[in-house]
């Protein structure tokens, strides 16, 4: 089978350290970095309602807008319970819509980019205005981030599909809004109503290595995809009810659809359709889940979550005759329960205990041929079940310092691509019936506070034994399906600190020491995306008082970026990057921001010949009243 590529994350970025940056992926302002096993199943939710990614898990770096959110909230290793999803074993990503604050609530945001030849290259805009009021609140928001292209670094000399110069399909255009309406008839309530639309299309720019393989000979890397869509529209219900002053109920339901469709081509000048090879998903997450936690006392508390979830996906294909046929129709059925336990037995500690239970039913999984033949698989016997707990121990040494020790069990249940493609390829060997879901126990140790009013820390070490890893394998006809691997161990440690030395100057730096060990696994040699050293520094300079100018570094050890080859060119070489960006605020209301990003244009890959952008220039901006 022609297998579909994965959904474009800047041409393979896949778990490394900065998930997102800036207004969307690449753009450098806010970084967030999330650890996990060497398959990066990152749960994704915006506002607590897990995003339709329903077949392969997979969600795209570039399609997350970040101009109109409120936080970032990042769940690894130990983490609460009552936000269950599947397939979140490697953390979970919460993305906060911001909710207006004042009577007029008002925002807006121009920036555009030049490449290292100044010219034009993208721009993003985007405004949003809102109004609370006693009785009500209501807001709207729109966004556009358009890329033409990016400029590869003056060093890049060229490959086999790619000249100097400008990277052949790597522009993108990403459009968003949404709308929310909230009543607030006491102090006590509040229930929100919103919806969100969103239009992406982008390309796929390809190998770019000078000795890349034939295009269609077979992988991903050989392939010429497009992306004309990739959409969502989102309906959601939030409800927050505080019934006393030791009882909360929160409540949510949502309707999640995702499509989108890839365009195949047999040339490297995207003028030649393979339309056999195109491809449409369309699927949803639809759900609902309560939330109610109890404070008996200063020292007792009590939270617990119930939940039901919808998973659907149709995956649909053309014959050569441009006829379009469905292929794949999945459906599954999940039932998650959470409970959590807080409890202190003196008063600087306090010991939290929780767990969680999934139950996954397989309600369908037909394929079908382009003759309309259809096939089913059996889906009785195919439930999984899944119970995973934690215990942590957090010791307030003063007010602001806090050492803890946490041991995390976690698992997930594969995803629909990784238990039914097997059947779907027709592999010799289908296992999807004794797939077994991953398992990990996750141990760390830690410590973060302040120290001396002037450093912020906030430090661990870490041990994960995974069991069961899903990989993925082929048969002796080429077909592609997956297994589970034997036991394999990661462990590490990480650092976060601020410094604010005085109101001129302040610094930060995060370094991230990670170690893997798959001698106990006869199926594994290495884990991919899993760089031994990698991390971050920053500096923040303010000559005056409306200016600063912030410096930023980052690196990366070499890591194995494909488990596919052996040659060497499956571990990408360690690299170093600088942005520097200089921000003046004036009238209070109004900032205006000029940068560089990867200031000394590097040529550096996170996957063997797809080559990142060069020189970036940027100017933009910001209003708010």
């Amino acid at each position: 089978m022609n297998e579909r590529p994965p959904t474009p994350q800047w041409e393979g970025v896949k778990g490394v350290p900065g998930v997102f940056q800036g207004e969307s992926a690449g753009r450098g302002e806010n970084t967030i970095t999330i650890r996990g096993s060497s398959r990066y199943q990152v749960g994704m939710y915006v506002d607590d309602i897990p995003v339709a990614t329903a077949y392969r898990n997979e969600w795209n770096a570039d399609n997350t807008l970040l101009f109109d959110l409120e936080s970032v909230e990042i769940s690894k290793g130990f983490s609460s319970p009552l936000l269950s999803s599947n397939n979140g074993l490697a953390g979970t990503i919460n993305l906060r819509t911001a909710k207006p604050v004042k009577e007029l609530d008002f925002k807006a945001k121009y920036m555009n980019y030049f490449d290292n030849q100044a010219n034009d290259q993208g721009r993003m805009m985007g405004f949003s205005l809102g109004t609370r009021q006693e009785l009500f609140y209501a807001k709207i928001s729109a966004v556009e981030n358009r890329r033409d292209h990016y400029r590869l670094s003056s060093d890049f000399d060229g490959g086999r599909f790619q000249g100097k110069g400008k990277r052949v399909g790597s522009d993108y255009r990403n459009r968003s809004m949404n709308a929310m309406v909230g009543l607030t008839p006491t102090k006590d309530i509040d229930v929100m109503f919103g919806y969100t639309v969103q239009r992406f299309e982008r390309g796929q720019p390809i190998n770019a290595a000078k000795d890349a393989p034939n295009l269609g000979s077979g992988g991903s890397q050989t392939r010429t995809w497009r992306w004309p869509i990739y959409d969502t529209d989102r309906y959601y219900m939030n409800a927050d009810w505080n019934i006393n002053e030791k009882a909360h109920v929160k409540f949510i339901a949502y309707y999640d659809k995702h499509q989108d469709k890839t365009y195949d081509y047999k040339d490297k000048d995207f003028t030649v359709r393979n339309i056999e090879g195109d491809q449409h998903y369309d699927q949803h997450t639809a759900g609902a889940q309560v939330k109610f936690d109890y404070t008996f006392n200063d020292s007792n508390k009590l939270a617990t979550s119930v939940g039901y979830r919808e998973l659907s996906h149709k995956g649909y294909r053309w014959t050569s005759a441009g006829s379009k046929y469905l292929s794949d129709d999945i459906k599954e059925n999940y039932w998650d329960v959470g409970a959590e336990y807080e409890w202190k037995p003196i008063r600087p500690l306090t010991l939290v205990l929780g767990g969680s239970y999934t139950w996954m039913d397989p309600d369908r999984s037909n394929t079908y041929a382009a003759n309309g033949t259809k096939s089913r698989m059996d889906t009785g016997g195919l439930s999984e079940d899944l119970f995973t707990w934690q215990l942590g121990a957090f010791y307030d040494v003063t007010k602001n310092d806090q050492v803890f020790a946490t041991v995390a069990r976690k698992s997930r249940i594969g995803t629909m691509r990784e238990r039914f493609m097997g059947y779907r390829n027709n592999a010799s060997m289908p296992t999807s019936a004794d797939l077994k879901p991953e398992k990990a126990m996750h141990y760390e140790l830690g410590y973060r506070g302040v120290v001396m009013e002037k450093l912020k820390l906030n430090t661990s070490v870490f041990f994960s034994d995974s069991k069961d890893l899903i990989i993925s394998t082929q048969d002796a006809g080429k077909n592609t399906y997956f297994i589970n691997a034997d036991e394999t161990e990661v462990w590490g440690g990480e650092l976060g600190a601020e410094l604010l030395l005085n109101r001129y100057l302040s610094a930060g730096v995060t370094y991230s020491y990670m170690h893997w060990d798959t001698k106990k696994s006869t199926s594994v040699q290495y884990l991919t995306f899993t760089p031994k050293h990698s991390g971050s520094a920053y500096l923040v300079i303010s000559p005056m008082k409306d200016l600063s100018i912030i410096p930023e570094l980052y690196f990366t050890d070499k890591f194995y970026s494909s488990s596919s080859r052996s040659d060497s060119n499956a571990r990408t070489p360690g690299f170093t990057t600088m942005n520097l960006k200089a921000m003046y605020e004036f009238k209070d209301n109004y900032t205006v921001e000029v940068g560089v990003q990867n200031l000394f244009d590097k040529n550096y890959y996170y996957s063997y010949g797809y080559y990142q952008p060069g020189m970036t220039l940027f100017a933009g901006l910001t209003v708010k009243y």
